[in-house]
Order: C-alpha cells, then sequence, then structure tokens
C-alpha cells in the first residue's frame, strides 16, 4: 500500500515538493511529500550570491570591511608643562586621507582604558572632551592649554565630539583612569561626515587624546571608522604605552640615586637634545 498519487496507470508520482519557494519545486506535483528544498541565506539555489556588488564571489553580507589604519602613536606637546608634567598628544594613523574616524569605544569583551601610573592634570576649567576646551578661558588660566582629555579629531569646543555610556567622575575628579569594560561600554564619537578634523591630516593622523602627566601612560582603544565607500571597519584592541624622561635632570641612569653617574650623563648630553625612554 502506497500514499502516493498515480496517473493513467503509468506507475509515475504525482507527490514532489509544491513550495514554488523551493530549489525542487515541481509544479506537476499534486501532493506535497517533504521533500523541498531552500537555498542558504544568501545565496541562490545554485549557491551562488545573491548580493555581490564586486562580483569577487564573496557574498556583500560575508566581506569584511578593511581600513588602512596603520597604528597608534604619540608625540610630546611639552615638557614641564604643569608641576614637572609631560603633555602628549595621541594619535591614529591611517594611510587613507579619506577614510574618517567616527568612534573609540570598549564594552566587557573589548575593553577600552585610558590610564596613567600617576594620575592625570585636570584642569578646573577644563572638561574630559576637547570640545569642553574653551581657548577663550586662556588668560583666566594659562593651564587649561594642558588639561586632558578625550576626542574624535577635534582639538576645542569648535569640534562636534560627543560621548555616551562612559563614566568620567574618576578621570575628571581626581585624574583616574577612563574606562570601557562593562557589558553596556561606552564611546567617544562623532557623526560621520559633519566633523571635518575626523579625516586625517596631511600627515595620516587622527587626534584621539591630549594627556598630561609625570607617569607611565597606558592606552587601549577600538576604533570604528568610515570609508570612503561607506564601509565601516572595526579596528580592535589597538594598545600604546610611554613615557619620556628628559635626559637634563633625575634620575638618569635609573640605579635609584641622583649622584655623579646622572650628572655626566646630563654633561654627555647637555643641551637636551636627546630623551631617555626606559
Amino acid at each position: 500500500m502506497t500514499n502516493a498519487a498515480f496517473v493513467g496507470g503509468d506507475g509515475t508520482s504525482c507527490d514532489g515538493c509544491t513550495d514554488p519557494e523551493a530549489c525542487n519545486y515541481n509544479p506537476s506535483a499534486a501532493e506535497d511529500d517533504g521533500s523541498c528544498t531552500y537555498a542558504a541565506t544568501g545565496l541562490d539555489c545554485n549557491g551562488d550570491c545573491l548580493n555581490d556588488a564586486d562580483n569577487d564571489g564573496i557574498c556583500d553580507e560575508d566581506e569584511v570591511a578593511v581600513s588602512s589604519f596603520v597604528q597608534l602613536s604619540y608625540d610630546v606637546v611639552g615638557q614641564n608643562t604643569v608641576n614637572g608634567m609631560t603633555t602628549y598628544r595621541v594619535w591614529a594613523e591611517f594611510s587613507d586621507l579619506t577614510e574618517q574616524l567616527v568612534a573609540i569605544y570598549g564594552f566587557d569583551s573589548i575593553p577600552m582604558s585610558v590610564e596613567s601610573s600617576t594620575g592625570f592634570y585636570q584642569n578646573p576649567l577644563g572638561g574630559a572632551l576637547a570640545s569642553n576646551y574653551n581657548p577663550a578661558l586662556l588668560p583666566v588660566d594659562p593651564l587649561i592649554e594642558f588639561d586632558s582629555w578625550l576626542t574624535v579629531g577635534g582639538q576645542d569646543n569648535s569640534a562636534d565630539v560627543n560621548t555616551i555610556g562612559l563614566d568620567f567622575g574618576a578621570f575628571e575628579g581626581s585624574g583616574g583612569a577612563v574606562l570601557a569594560n562593562d557589558v553596556n561600554g561606552g564611546s567617544v564619537f562623532i557623526y560621520p561626515d559633519l566633523e571635518p578634523t575626523a579625516f586625517p591630516n596631511a600627515n595620516g593622523q587622527v587626534l584621539i587624546a591630549q594627556l598630561t602627566t609625570d607617569g607611565e601612560v597606558s592606552l587601549t582603544v577600538n576604533l570604528q571608522t568610515r570609508t570612503s565607500d561607506g564601509e565601516n571597519p572595526q579596528i580592535l584592541q589597538e594598545s600604546i604605552t610611554f613615557q619620556e624622561v628628559s635626559v637634563c635632570f633625575g634620575d638618569l641612569n635609573f640605579d635609584g640615586i641622583i649622584g655623579i653617574g646622572d650628572l655626566l650623563m646630563m654633561l654627555g648630553e647637555f643641551g637636551c637634545a636627546e630623551k631617555l625612554q626606559p
């Protein structure tokens, strides 16, 4: 006994796939036999991409956006800017000047941290972001120029730099760390195409922080960018650690004692043309 239907007594089954959306749809089938098969998501019944704008054989949904990001770097704004501290600027570097930085961010699985071994200088007239720095206040307190802040490109209150989810209490209150390491995360960001300084400068650099400290700086961030073709690459867990020590004073040979050995090193490098980096 069989449940199959037959036509004209010739033994030809009329059972088959009756779903027009299936790859093996049989328009002649009178009854569905559960044999329907379907294409995988994003593919046709031949296994080819439904969406492949660049015709490279990789479906658009599976394309990995590629960034021109090169590295994080820093430079020195000035030494002994505030009570013997050094002021640094930290940059994200790109080889493509049309790729804009959109955000620096972090959350629990890919945390963001900005820390100093001794804390950061915070000016009472400044704020956590570059957009809080008002150059018009320099006559009131010139040290505001060396305030510590984060940014995406902008260097003062002319920039439209925003933040969400970050707790700046420790950073602003006592020069402590900025952390984004919980499930909700946090970010400093700009709106794409609206902030000119989010595009790399002539050296391929986008500013992400100004930090004033006499300690060692450790910074780990995740970056999101926007390429000229509208892709949004993610660059994860990029880190940089640095501290510069002037050869003009202090324990230059790092023996724990300031003595004649340090004096001889100072005389050998007289003029402060070089820095020692421990």
